[in-house]
């Protein structure tokens, strides 16, 4: 093989200089160009990344939000209603009286001969009524006794059509409730 050098020595000098400028240049635009796509792509990153917390922060803020006015109004409010429930029934209990104790003491003055057929006691207005049958008049006689004996009956008064018949006599006594008379537990005093 024969090589033949028809260039100059100063020639191929420049040529080999000039051949380096441009590997060096190409490098250096290749390594511009993937520069400019890793910026672009960091800026695209940078603005998707923050969209997306800026969406987050969005429903953290609702959430909280939503927390704040549903769980603690709902908190609030069920402790509004117990209040209200406590404050109902501290106010039935202070009206509690235990009924059993004077209708059990009011059955045992109801001999055979007398029938109730209705009882009132009006505890606010302090008064009480009874109505019934009594079978003779002396029983109801007995039975108005036995109820102005009771601790919790005051001032009985018994119209006097009661006493009209001798027989199936329609009564109404009434008079006064005295509720001091009967502690919370039902005890008569």
């Amino acid at each position: 093989m024969i090589i033949l050098n028809l260039l100059s020595p100063e020639k191929k000098k420049d040529l080999t200089a000039n051949e380096s400028f441009y590997q060096v240049k190409k490098a250096v635009v290749v390594l511009f160009v993937a520069c400019l796509i890793v910026i672009g792509i960091s800026l695209a990153t940078k603005i998707l990344v923050s969209k997306e917390i800026d969406k987050i922060d969005n429903e953290i803020v609702q959430t909280q939000s939503l927390i704040k006015t549903n769980g603690n109004g709902s908190t609030d409010e069920l402790i509004k209603q117990i209040n209200q429930k406590v404050t109902k029934l501290s106010s039935v209990q202070s009206e509690y009286n235990n009924w059993s104790p004077i209708l059990h003491t009011l059955g045992l003055s109801v001999d055979k001969n007398i029938q109730l057929k209705s009882l009132l006691l009006n505890r606010s207005e302090k008064l009480f009524e009874i109505g019934g049958v009594a079978n003779t008049r002396n029983s109801l006689l007995d039975f108005k006794k036995d109820i102005e004996a009771l601790p919790f009956f005051e001032n009985v008064n018994a119209p006097l059509s009661n006493l009209m018949q001798k027989e199936n006599i329609t009564f109404n006594f009434d008079g006064v409730f005295i509720i001091e008379q009967v502690d919370n537990d039902g005890n008569t005093e």
